[in-house]
């Protein structure tokens, strides 16, 4: 990797700690678990570009997600403090699953802590305070390239649950699947003070950073780059990590199931379900993960901006569902033992009127005619990123696509998927407090806005 000359821009970055000081849930499986002991820090990072009138801010959060009403809360106080545009400041997570509930209305069984959230937004505006005034000439880089750490985790297999039965059935699993399609796109912009300030490292790839399951808060493995990269740059490197296009991806580390001939079920089991991804990563295995992106990272040849040009842009749609579950279905659903199917019955009979208002957002922040960052409100399947790059190609612009941005509202299948359900399609709606699933209109819906977004047209 070589820094060659090249345009100043006024650029300020910082980052503050949010790991939190005791021992809080965490979220992100649904085994439960707790932040006993600290693997590694989470942080807040900011990033503040401002070049001739126009300034933008980024935020990059070492949590699961955020929610709409946290970001909106951040843009109003920016706009208020600092004068910066509510549409001009990106906030976005890693989406560890090592860290603390951060989102009010999740149904997954892990509570959110209201003072450790405070805390977050507290920092949050603190980190943005020091990377404005950390604004310095800086000389800004961008390259792509690719990277093999992740894999489609949506594989049809043969539904052992039937087999029990002897009825040959299929669903989808969460499972390594080499064959389907995935995003391996690695992106990086590359910025360097004029003076002997730390390099602010964006680093965009599509992968689930969910390697770690232990009773630890954790980044995972976005929480390793800094320091690798480090390692081999000659100045500190602050690395900040936008997720992409990764609801339908993982960390390709896997094992195989031993074989088993008894019970007769667990014979089949093995026989056609054996490649499992790894539930019990160790330190070890999620720090090569790291590694090995870091080692593509420094494979791309960066290149200069040709033009910079600030902008930024946002849209917002409203998505339709499928018809919602039956009011009857939901008054006895309340009654369940299980107190999260109870409150989630709840949650949706007190806004019954209400349950076909859901809206995404998507925003794009976009450097030069060369390169924007799109942000969408969920988890986007990489399919969306895909067709993103095929749809801008001739445009020779580097689309960098950002999931789990200014909120969260589930996950964003493409319509093949959807067909097929699985637990992203399905099993995840309760989560999200989701009724019901979005119709089939949902992918044309959301390339239309991704399209409208980027050209402006919004």
């Amino acid at each position: 990797m070589s820094l060659s000359a090249n345009f100043s821009i006024m650029a300020g970055s910082a980052q503050v700690k949010i790991t939190p000081e005791g021992a809080l849930p965490l979220a992100g499986f649904d085994d439960p678990r707790s932040g006993l002991r600290v693997l590694d820090d989470l942080y807040t990072k900011a990033l503040v570009l401002r070049h001739e009138k126009k300034t933008m801010a980024l935020v990059s959060l070492d949590l699961l997600w955020i929610s709409r009403g946290f970001c909106d809360d951040l843009r109003e106080w920016a706009y208020r403090e600092l004068g910066l545009e509510k549409n001009s400041l990106m906030v976005t997570a890693t989406h560890t699953h090592s860290g603390p509930q951060t989102r009010e209305l999740s149904f997954d069984g892990c509570p959110i802590d209201i003072h450790y959230l405070n805390l977050v937004a507290q920092k949050t505006r603190l980190v943005i305070q020091q990377a404005f005034a950390a604004l310095t000439p800086s000389k800004i880089e961008y390259g792509s390239g690719h990277t093999n750490i992740a894999v489609n985790r949506r594989k049809i297999i043969v539904d052992p649950d039937k087999l029990k039965k002897f009825q040959w059935r299929h669903k989808v699993a969460n499972r390594p699947n080499p064959r389907g399609l995935k995003d391996d796109s690695l992106s990086i912009i590359w910025i360097t003070p004029l003076d002997d300030g730390p390099t602010t490292a964006l680093i965009n790839t599509a992968c689930h950073p969910c390697i770690w399951r232990g009773q630890m808060y954790s980044a995972d493995f976005p929480g390793y780059l800094a320091d690798a990269l480090t390692e081999y740059i000659d100045r500190p490197v602050r690395s900040i990590f936008l997720q992409g296009f990764s609801g339908n991806l993982k960390s390709r580390l896997s094992r195989h199931v031993p074989l088993k001939f008894w019970p007769p079920s667990r014979l089949y089991e093995t026989l056609f379900d054996r490649v499992q991804f790894e539930k019990n990563a160790s330190y070890e295995q999620l720090k090569n993960v790291a590694q090995e992106l870091t080692a593509d990272i420094l494979n791309i040849d960066l290149l200069p901006f040709n033009k910079i040009h600030l902008a930024s842009r946002e849209i917002e749609v409203n998505v339709s569902l499928q018809d919602p579950p039956a009011i009857d279905y939901l008054c006895h659903l309340s009654k369940s033992p299980n107190l999260l199917q109870s409150s989630y019955a709840e949650y949706l009979l007190k806004n019954y009127d209400e349950l076909d208002k859901v809206s995404v957002r998507l925003q794009c922040l976009e450097i030069s005619p060369q390169l924007c960052l799109v942000g969408v409100e969920g988890e986007v399947f990489c399919e969306y990123a895909l067709w993103l790059r095929k749809r801008f190609n001739n445009n020779c612009k580097l689309i960098i696509p950002v999931s789990c941005c200014g909120g969260m509202v589930g996950y964003i299948p493409d319509e093949a998927s959807q067909h097929q359900g699985g637990y992203e399609v399905k099993r995840s709606l309760m989560t999200f407090g989701l009724p019901s699933g979005f119709s089939t209109r949902l992918e044309q819906t959301i390339k239309q806005a991704l399209n409208d977004v980027i050209e402006g047209d919004c």
